[in-house]
């Protein structure tokens, strides 16, 4: 039996179901591997790094975790209580923002990702003119040209 499906027979599907089921819905991974019926937190890491399509399951169900997260945050902010305990959501909700900012930076993140991609090569050649207009132009520009000898180029 080779690894893979050594890993297998550790964790049910319907296991794998309910943890991200759990994700999703903001409780935390370690939270949900304390629990009596599911893997340490250990064996599903060990688990999650031989399956690729696991761990993108995981970071789409921690992204959608975060908009529950903060989904329940605003319903106790709507909810009027004593001082203490609305600077207690004040402060888990700087955290969640600040997580989401990092597991769904699409949505929450604060700069905009832009790929540019361009050719660098820069090409010089040179060609004898053609005529004897483009000859004439040519030698204006280069006395134009202010001359300055090389070591003081180098310098600079």
């Amino acid at each position: 039996m080779d690894q893979k499906q050594n890993n297998r027979s550790l964790i049910q599907e319907e296991t794998l179901n309910k943890i991200i089921e759990r994700i999703e819905l903001g409780e935390p991974l370690t939270k949900i591997c304390k629990d009596k019926s599911m893997p340490s937190l250990s064996v599903f890491y060990r688990y999650m790094r031989n399956d690729e399509k696991l761990q993108n399951k995981i970071r789409q169900a921690r992204e959608t975790g975060c908009f529950t997260i903060i989904d329940k945050i605003n319903e106790e902010l709507e909810t009027p209580q004593d001082n203490q305990h609305m600077m207690w959501v004040r402060e888990k909700l700087a955290q969640s923002r600040w997580l989401a900012s990092k597991l769904a930076n699409n949505t929450f993140g604060d700069k905009i990702k832009q790929e540019v991609k361009q050719d660098t090569k820069l090409i010089i050649q040179w060609d004898i003119p053609d005529n004897e207009n483009n000859l004439i132009q040519a030698e204006k520009i280069v006395e134009e040209v202010p001359k300055t000898p090389i070591q003081e180029l180098s310098n600079k």
